[in-house]
C-alpha cells in the first residue's frame, strides 16, 4: 500500500510539472530563446535596443543545431491600447510569426477564448488577453470594417518616437500559467511597421524535443552563434517555475520518505515476529549444524523477497491507478489562470524500477536486526521455547 501511494503521488507531481511546462514553455516562452548579448538584463528598460536582422542565413544556423525542431522570430515591446470611445490599458506585447510560432508554442494556439487565434496573412490583427478585453468592454471580434472604430496600439520605437497602429481585435487569449494578464499578441509584420523595424526582431524562440535536451541544445547554440548572442533556457527565463518544480520534488521526497519509514518499521516488526514465532525451528537448525551466518542469511533473503514481492505488487497497483486517473482526464485550474487543463498522470519507467529496488533494499535493511537476533540464539534455549 505504501509503494502504491508513492507511485500515485509521483504520477500527480509529474502531471503538475507537465501542466506547468505546457503552459509556460509550449504556451509562451519556448524551450530556448536566442537574443543579442545583454538583452535579457536590459529587457525591462530598453528591449528594442537589442534588435538584430532576421535573415534566412541566421535562421538556418539556428535550425541546423541538433535537437532544434523549429525557430520562431519575435519582437517584445511595451505598448498602450487606446479605444476610440475612451479607455486604455498598458500591455506587454509579443509580436509573432503565426506559422512558425505554432511549431514552437503549439499550446498558445489552443487557448482561444472568443474569436480566433492569429493566422498566416493577418496584417492588422490583435489577440488580446480575455480579461483585458472584458475590462475595456471590447466586442470580440471587433465589428465593422472602418479602421477608425478599431482600437489603436501606441508604442515608442528605438528612437523614442511615438507611433500608433489601428488593429482589429480578432480573438481573446486565455491564461494558462500564473502571471501578468495584461498581455497581447500581434503579427510580427504589424509590429515591424509600428516600430519601423522592417526585417528586424528582438529574439528567436526555439522548440526542442524532448524538453530535457534544452540545456544541451542551448550549449550547442552558444557555440554555433558565437559571443554576439546569448542563449537562455526556459529555466533561466522562468526561474520561479523552475524553483516551484524543485520545491514540489522536495516536498514529495519528504512525504515519501516518511511513508517509506513507516513501511520499514512495519517490515521490521513483521520480521521480529517471524523470529519469535520460529525460535524452536531456529534452535533445531542450529543444533543440526547450520552456521549462525547462514541463519542470518535466511532471514535477510526472506526480507529481500518480501520487499521485492510487495514492491512489485505496489508498483503494479500504483501504475494501474495512474493509468486510470490519466484516462479519467481530471481537470485542474491553477491559481492565477483562467482556463482548466487536463492532468496527464504518468510515471516514468526509471522511477518505477528505482522504487521497486528501494522497496527490496528497505525491507532488507529492516531484516538486519531480526536476522542478527536470530543468529545469536542459543540452540538449547531456543529448543525449549514454546
Amino acid at each position: 500500500m505504501g509503494i502504491a501511494v508513492v507511485t500515485v503521488s509521483r504520477g500527480y507531481i509529474d502531471a503538475q510539472h507537465t501542466l506547468m511546462l505546457e503552459g509556460a514553455v509550449r504556451g509562451d516562452l519556448g524551450a530556448v530563446v536566442v537574443q543579442l548579448r545583454g538583452a535579457r538584463a536590459a529587457s525591462a528598460r530598453s528591449p528594442l535596443s537589442f534588435d538584430f536582422a532576421d535573415t534566412a542565413e541566421l535562421r538556418a544556423r539556428v535550425a541546423a543545431v541538433p535537437g532544434v525542431i523549429a525557430v520562431a522570430p519575435r519582437i517584445q515591446l511595451a505598448a498602450m491600447l487606446s479605444l476610440p470611445a475612451g479607455g486604455s490599458s498598458w500591455l506587454t506585447v509579443t509580436a509573432i510569426e503565426p506559422e512558425s510560432e505554432r511549431e514552437v508554442t503549439p499550446r498558445r494556439f489552443t487557448l482561444v477564448g472568443a474569436g480566433r487565434a492569429l493566422a498566416r496573412g493577418d496584417q492588422n490583427a490583435l489577440w488580446l488577453q480575455e480579461e483585458v478585453a472584458h475590462g475595456l468592454g471590447l466586442t470580440v471580434p471587433t465589428r465593422g470594417d472602418d479602421e477608425a472604430e478599431w482600437p489603436a496600439l501606441l508604442a515608442r520605437d528605438r528612437d523614442e518616437a511615438a507611433n500608433g497602429l489601428a488593429l482589429e481585435v480578432v480573438g481573446t487569449l486565455q491564461s494558462a500559467v500564473p502571471g501578468d494578464r495584461r498581455v497581447a499578441v500581434l503579427p510580427l509584420s504589424a509590429a515591424q511597421r509600428l516600430l519601423r523595424m522592417e526585417g528586424r526582431v528582438t529574439s528567436y524562440a526555439v522548440a526542442v524535443e524532448p524538453l530535457e535536451r534544452a540545456p544541451a541544445v542551448a550549449a550547442a547554440l552558444r557555440a554555433a552563434l558565437g559571443e554576439g548572442f546569448e542563449v537562455s533556457e526556459w529555466a533561466q527565463l522562468a526561474p520561479l517555475l523552475f524553483e516551484l518544480h524543485g520545491y514540489q520534488d522536495r516536498v514529495f521526497a519528504l512525504l515519501s520518505g516518511l511513508l517509506l519509514a513507516v513501511v520499514v518499521l512495519t517490515a521490521l516488526n513483521n520480521m521480529l515476529m517471524n523470529v519469535l514465532e520460529r525460535t524452536r525451528e531456529i534452535g533445531t537448525l542450529l543444533a543440526l549444524g547450520l552456521r549462525r551466518r547462514e541463519i542470518a542469511r535466511l532471514f535477510l533473503l526472506e526480507g529481500v523477497l518480501l520487499g521485492a514481492a510487495a514492491g512489485a505488487l505496489g508498483v503494479g497497483v500504483g501504475l494501474v491507478a495512474v493509468r486510470a486517473l490519466a484516462a479519467a482526464k481530471l481537470q485542474l485550474v491553477l491559481a492565477g489562470t483562467s482556463t482548466p487543463a487536463v492532468l496527464e498522470f504518468h510515471v516514468g519507467a526509471r522511477f518505477a524500477v528505482w522504487l521497486l529496488g528501494l522497496s527490496a533494499t528497505c525491507t532488507a535493511l529492516a531484516a538486519l536486526w531480526p536476522a542478527w537476533q536470530a543468529s545469536r540464539l542459543v540452540p538449547v534455549v531456543a529448543l525449549r521455547a514454546r
